[in-house]
C-alpha cells in the first residue's frame, strides 16, 4: 500500500487483494483523527470503500494478476470526497440482464 497526504488530501493505493482493504481502513481512522470527522462517518466512510473495493477484486479483473487500485480521500469544505478508479473491466448496470425490483424491500431484491 502506497499512501501520500496533503492538507486535506489523502492518495491511497493499493493491490487487488482483499486483506488491502485493512489497511485502508487504519488511513481512514487516521484521517478521522486528523480531520476532526466524527467516528460514525468515518464507519460510513470505511463501509463505502469496502463495498467498492471488494466488488472491484472480486469482478473488475478477468485475470491473477497483481492490480493497483487508487483511492483518493478529500475533505472539502467539511464534505468527504471519494474517488476511486481502478484499470479492470466497467460495469454498466443499464447494459447488465438485471431484472430487479427496486421497490421490493431490500431482502427480497
Amino acid at each position: 500500500m502506497i499512501v501520500s497526504t496533503k492538507e486535506n488530501k489523502c492518495n491511497i493505493t493499493i493491490l487487488n487483494k482483499l486483506d488491502e482493504i485493512n489497511n485502508v481502513f487504519d488511513v481512514i481512522a487516521m484521517l478521522a483523527t486528523k480531520w476532526q470527522f466524527h467516528t460514525k462517518l468515518a464507519s460510513n466512510v470505511q463501509l463505502a470503500i469496502e463495498e467498492i473495493v471488494s466488488n472491484i477484486i472480486y469482478y473488475a479483473y478477468t485475470d491473477k494478476a497483481e492490480h493497483q487500485i487508487h483511492i483518493e480521500i478529500k475533505n472539502k469544505n467539511n464534505c468527504i470526497l471519494i474517488k476511486i478508479t481502478d484499470d479492470g473491466k466497467y460495469f454498466n448496470l443499464t447494459d447488465s440482464n438485471f431484472n430487479v425490483d427496486l421497490q421490493a424491500p431490500a431482502d427480497k431484491r
